[in-house]
């Protein structure tokens, strides 16, 4: 159902976290002038997306925030900085990477306490009332179902 409205209101750019879309999918977009990114966080996963016919491929690093995009392999096995990974897979791929502070950034918390977002004001309060901390890992976030990379903070201890 998501992909279809994606095709359907032909979004210029759709990208894709917490798995590989099938060729067939990829194939779709194309046929519909959309350009495919995919997120991998190891080697493996980016030759997966190269394979399924992405356009480019977001580097998912072991210090980047968020939950934890990997689908093959274990996390663990994903901990590695994006620094040291980005040439390998580039070498590996030959499709244009994303990564922080190169083209583009995805971006999260910072949007959810935007007047858009739905989520309680007092939950937006104390989000943007908290000092930066350093990341920390987290094999638990919320009851979620990924391990994720968060903010050191007094609202994820």
């Amino acid at each position: 159902m998501q992909l279809e409205i994606l095709v359907e209101l032909r979004v210029p750019v759709a990208g894709f976290t917490f798995g590989l879309l099938l060729s067939a999918d990829v194939e779709r977009f194309h046929a519909n002038n959309n350009y495919v990114v995919g997120t991998a966080t190891h080697v493996v996963e980016s030759i997966a997306w190269r394979d399924a016919g992405a356009d480019a491929i977001v580097a998912q690093g072991a210090v980047a925030g968020a939950h934890r995009g990997n689908f093959i392999g274990a996390f663990e096995d994903a901990l590695v900085g994006t620094m040291a990974l980005v040439p390998q897979r580039v070498d590996a791929t030959g499709l244009p990477f994303l990564a922080l502070g190169t083209q583009a950034a995805v971006m999260g918390t910072a949007f959810l306490t935007g007047r858009q977002s739905a989520n309680p004001e007092v939950w937006k309060t104390r989000v943007r009332a908290e000092p930066l901390g350093a990341a920390e890992l987290m094999a638990q976030l919320a009851q979620e179902w990924r391990p994720g990379t968060v903010r050191i903070a007094a609202f994820t201890r």
